[in-house]
């Protein structure tokens, strides 16, 4: 993550804490989010928290608060879309982003895009709610509909997932990582030293690394 983009957020966050108020920023990654919680954190008294729409959204809004705000108070600023076709033909999720950054928004005040029959939900800085509702009207050559829906209405994707339960020797990424993916640990450790591991979505270069 760029060092501009940190500075930018620290310095809103000190602005947060000198209004005694919320801030919104934009929408970041996983990645991007752990980066942002570990540099944050040397701001005393500040909370970084973000909001997806739904749980598990992969892009979340960042919103900077201080610590004795109630979080239950706090308006992410999130606005939810439902952008269909007129002939319900399928519209894709990349026709929908480039939509929106047509119209005007920023990438950053966009979550994520959740393709459902006919189009695609989206998750929207809020302040960009009236641009999408009266200015979204084509998408290439589709004639569209954009309407506003509560956030319970978002058909989150399926989670998938599988628990594993096993016995390692050690507590090396390796070890841990060959036995999660049903690899050998030799062919887990060129992975990790190829950089396509991550650990809590940063990478993880070292097959010794003790999880």
């Amino acid at each position: 993550m760029e060092d501009a983009v940190v500075e930018r957020l620290l310095a809103l966050g000190r602005e947060a804490l000198r209004r005694g108020a919320a801030l919104p920023a934009e929408f970041f990654s996983p990645e991007e989010r752990a980066v942002l919680s570990r540099e944050l954190a040397v701001l005393p008294g500040l909370r970084a928290l973000f909001y997806g729409g739904y749980r598990r959204a992969s892009r979340q809004r960042l919103v900077l608060a201080p610590e004795y705000l109630l979080a239950e108070a706090i308006d992410p600023g999130l606005a939810c879309f439902s952008i269909t076709a007129a002939d319900r033909d399928r519209l894709s999720e990349e026709a929908c982003l480039a939509a929106l950054i047509a119209l005007g928004l920023p990438r950053g005040m966009i979550g994520d895009l959740i393709p459902v029959d006919g189009g695609c939900q989206a998750v929207l800085a809020a302040e960009y709610a009236e641009a999408v509702q009266d200015g979204l009207r084509w998408i290439g050559e589709t004639e569209v509909t954009a309407a506003a829906i509560e956030p319970e209405a978002l058909q989150a994707p399926p989670i998938q997932e599988k628990t594993i339960q096993t016995t390692v020797a050690s507590p090396r990424l390796d070890a841990v990582a060959a036995d999660g993916f049903g690899v050998s640990r030799t062919r887990m450790a060129r992975l990790i030293k190829a950089g396509i591991v991550r650990v809590n979505w940063q990478p993880a270069a070292r097959p010794d690394r003790l999880l």
